[in-house]
C-alpha cells in the first residue's frame, strides 16, 4: 500500500532557510563623566592663582591639607601641561565610555585608582619631590581598564599586546635613563604612570572578576 506523501512536511522542506538574525551595531553614547572632568579642569586652569589652595604641595599636604592629593593631579599651572592631559582624558576616556560603553561610575573608579597609586608613589617613593602636576597616573589606569574591557569584549589577544607596550616603555626609559617619548613638559614622570597602570590593572581585574553566587542555607 502506497503511502500519499505529507504535504506538510515537502513544503516545510522545501522553504528556504530563515537568514541569521544580524546584532544592531553598538550605538555610540556621549561620554559626559569625561566632558565633566575635562570641563572642571578647563575651570580650574581659569581661576589662575585662585587655584593655588588646590595644588600638590608636599609640605601642604604635611599639615593636613590632604584634598591636595586629590586635586592636585586637576591642577596645572602650565598651558603645555593641561593640554596634554586633557587630549589624553578626552582620548582614552572618551573611547572607553562612547564605544566601549564603561558606565561613568567605572571609569571614575579606575581613574581613583590610579591617581592613589601615583600619590603613593609620590609621598613613599619621592620624597624629595616638593611639587606634582599633571593626570598621567589617572590617564594611564583608564587606559589599562579600557584594555582590559576591549579583551573582555572582543575575546582577542591584541588589547594584552597593546596594554604590554606602555609597560616596556617606562622599563626601557628606567633602564637606559632617558625618555623615549618626551613627555610635554618638565613635570612629566614616568614612575607616575607606572604607578597608574598598576592601580589602573588591580581595580580593573577587581572589577571584572567572576562573581560567585552566594549559597543560601535554609
Amino acid at each position: 500500500m502506497n503511502r500519499r506523501p505529507n504535504l506538510r512536511l515537502v513544503i516545510a522542506n522545501d522553504r528556504p532557510a530563515p537568514r541569521p538574525r544580524r546584532e544592531p551595531a553598538a550605538e555610540c553614547c556621549m561620554p559626559w563623566a569625561t566632558l565633566a572632568l575635562a570641563g572642571l579642569m578647563v575651570a580650574l586652569a581659569a581661576t589662575g592663582p585662585a587655584a593655588e589652595p588646590l595644588a600638590y604641595h608636599r609640605a601642604a599636604v604635611a599639615d593636613g591639607e590632604v584634598w591636595r592629593l586629590v586635586t592636585g593631579h586637576l591642577v596645572h599651572e602650565e598651558r603645555r601641561a593641561l593640554g596634554a592631559s586633557l587630549a589624553g582624558l578626552l582620548l582614552v576616556g572618551g573611547i572607553a565610555e562612547a564605544t566601549l560603553r564603561l558606565p561613568a561610575w567605572r571609569l571614575l573608579a579606575l581613574l581613583a585608582a590610579g591617581l592613589a597609586a601615583a600619590d603613593l608613589w609620590l609621598w613613599f617613593g619621592a620624597p624629595e619631590l616638593p611639587h606634582y602636576q599633571g593626570l598621567a597616573g589617572g590617564i594611564a589606569a583608564l587606559l589599562t581598564g579600557a584594555l582590559v574591557a576591549a579583551r573582555r569584549r572582543s575575546g582577542r589577544a591584541w588589547p594584552l599586546l597593546a596594554a604590554a607596550l606602555l609597560p616596556l616603555k617606562l622599563a626601557a626609559e628606567a633602564a637606559l635613563g632617558v625618555v623615549l617619548l618626551p613627555g610635554p613638559t618638565a613635570h612629566y614622570l614616568p614612575q607616575a604612570q607606572a604607578a597608574g597602570i598598576l592601580g589602573g590593572a588591580a581595580a580593573a581585574l577587581w572589577l571584572t572578576r567572576p562573581r560567585v553566587p552566594r549559597a543560601i542555607f535554609a
